[in-house]
């Protein structure tokens, strides 16, 4: 927010949607009164905001839980109307599947200073361990999104922003072998730059990454 008051001309906002890993500063979350878009609703959602969605809606007029996935688009046309509940349930399953899954924009990405992009290629983890505050507080089961879809974004995004660096955006991309297999054949053509995060059990068998679904994972 601070960067935001920095901008001086800020153009007029009709929503405003704000994802949380963690709990800021909430006195800095509205426009001030001296900037375009004071008074609009203010919608908070993340894996914070999942976690407390009670504190959260002290300091916003609606809170998004769990994914935005089935929850967003009831949320734009209530905002429509002008009718607003105060909290919204996301999907917690088969997030990447038809009638769910949406496409990014891409496009709102080009001119940006900064070359970073953020692909999903799956959510949650069946690993569930204790220490992890990540997607899997805002999921019920480990969803893998196709292949072909993750590469279909990664040449989108090439469209839009010069030079990517991409962030796969997962849990444990690697869990799924027989997915990692067909994904790494696939994306090495890409000649792309990324990174991600994975488990050990990557390491297992490093001659080759067919083999097994993850253990328990549920995947949808």
């Amino acid at each position: 927010m601070d960067d935001l008051e920095s901008l001086g001309t800020v153009p007029d906002f009709d929503l405003v949607g704000i994802s949380e890993l963690h709990r800021p500063d909430r006195r800095r979350i509205r426009p001030g009164p001296a900037l375009p878009g004071a008074g609009v609703p203010v919608v908070l959602g993340g894996i914070h905001v999942s976690l407390l969605p009670d504190e959260a809606r002290e300091h916003a007029d609606a809170v998004v839980v769990g994914g935005a996935e089935g929850a967003w688009p009831r949320l734009v046309a209530d905002a429509e109307r002008g009718r607003l509940a105060r909290v919204y349930a996301g999907a917690r399953e088969r997030v990447f599947e038809p009638g769910l899954y949406a496409t990014p924009r891409f496009e709102f990405l080009a001119g940006r200073p900064y070359n970073r992009v953020t692909v999903q290629s799956s959510r949650g983890c069946p690993r569930a361990c204790e220490f992890c505050a990540a997607s899997l507080r805002i999921t019920s089961r480990f969803n893998q999104k196709p292949v072909e879809r993750v590469i279909a974004e990664i040449r989108a995004a090439r469209r839009h922003v010069a030079e990517p660096f991409f962030e796969l955006a997962d849990d444990n991309s690697f869990l799924d072998r027989r997915w990692t297999d067909e994904f790494l054949r696939a994306v090495t053509p890409e000649g792309i730059r990324y990174f991600t995060e994975t488990d050990l059990s990557v390491a297992d068998d490093p001659g080759s990454a067919t083999g097994s679904p993850p253990p328990d994972a549920g995947s949808s």
